[in-house]
């Protein structure tokens, strides 16, 4: 296992991965380092195939904590031996640094019952407490060719519904539609009382260090779509009472999604659905005919195997993943 600091050699190798993510991209990293995370990116190559994980670490309390978001990833996920050899050398890199160490992640690959067994050999389990879900709906460039097509016939209604409003809608990259679509955002978790993940410092953050597209239909919705590679991520929404009232989510979605087919992204990634948590957008996502997508998601290790139940306690009293 390497450690890679160069940012074109690291993209590289996150983009030949199947399932790449934004969350283990270089740019990812640097962000999370103006935050005072120290970040980690090793790669272990074999049998012509590799694995790699970007690594994020803090210590609290003499406690090494790391977290890999959206990691780690697989240049051939038919090929568990690539994973394991990663896992084996991650966690012998940490032990032999400290003796209490927390590792978390959230793998974003595609389920498997063979790659969770390998997992599950590293003594990676299912954490005691979910901070995300491990679904998500994705659009491929199939369905963007022909978006119509998926829809459901409620989707369609609402949709109708929608565009009788004659809305107007802006799609630009900018500060200011940034800012709008925040307060929008802002004001949707005041309205549905849910907490705010995201901060406006940080998403100006994002926006300088990634390629970002705004969709806001002012007054009503926006959203905030993240690219990397040839995908886009829906990053950041919101819509306002008075928005939800017009059905203004479903004729922003619908153009977003046709801009996405105009633009060529090949895969439209809606980042994220809890059924369990929050049916509405669920099934808001669900009507758009996408494809439910299920990942690996979240496994931790601790050392000592105490750790497990004091941090998940901690994760749950300061109400992250709520």
């Amino acid at each position: 296992m390497i450690e890679i600091e160069d940012k074109n050699e690291w993209n590289s190798k996150v983009l030949k991965c199947t399932d790449y993510n934004f969350y283990q991209s270089f740019e990812w990293g640097q962000v999370k380092r103006e935050q005072d995370w120290t970040v980690k990116r090793f790669y272990c190559e074999k049998n012509n195939g590799f694995s790699l994980c970007q690594c994020l670490g803090k210590k609290m309390l003499g406690i090494n904590l790391v977290w890999l978001p959206g990691g780690p990833l697989l240049s051939d996920e038919l090929e568990p031996s690539i994973l394991s050899s990663l896992l084996g050398e991650l966690t012998d890199y940490y032990e032999r640094r400290n003796k209490l160490n927390y590792i978390r992640l959230n793998c974003q690959v595609k389920y498997s019952p063979e790659l969770v067994e390998v997992f599950r050999k590293h003594d990676f389990l299912p954490p005691y407490y979910d901070m995300a879900s491990s679904l998500t709906f994705v659009a491929d460039r199939d369905y963007l060719k022909n978006i119509d097509k998926h829809l459901s016939s409620n989707w369609k209604h609402n949709l109708r519904r929608s565009c009788r409003n004659d809305f107007g809608i802006s799609i630009k990259n900018n500060l200011e539609d940034i800012e709008e679509i925040y307060a929008i955002y802002e004001e949707a978790a005041k309205t549905k009382n849910f907490n705010r993940t995201i901060s406006l410092q940080f998403l100006k953050e994002i926006h300088n260090s990634f390629r970002t597209v705004t969709f806001l239909v002012r007054n009503f919705s926006g959203r905030v779509i993240l690219l990397y590679g040839n995908r886009a991520y829906d990053f950041l929404a919101g819509t306002t009472a008075h928005g939800r009232r017009n059905y203004s989510s479903y004729f922003l979605v619908y153009r977003l999604m046709q801009w996405c087919a105009e633009n060529n992204i090949a895969l439209f990634d809606f980042s994220g659905v809890d059924p369990r948590k929050v049916q509405g957008v669920y099934n808001f996502k669900k009507g758009t005919g996408a494809e439910l997508v299920r990942f690996i998601g979240e496994r931790e290790r601790a050392s000592p195997r105490l750790l497990r139940i004091l941090c998940n306690l901690s994760i749950y009293l300061r109400g992250i993943g709520r």
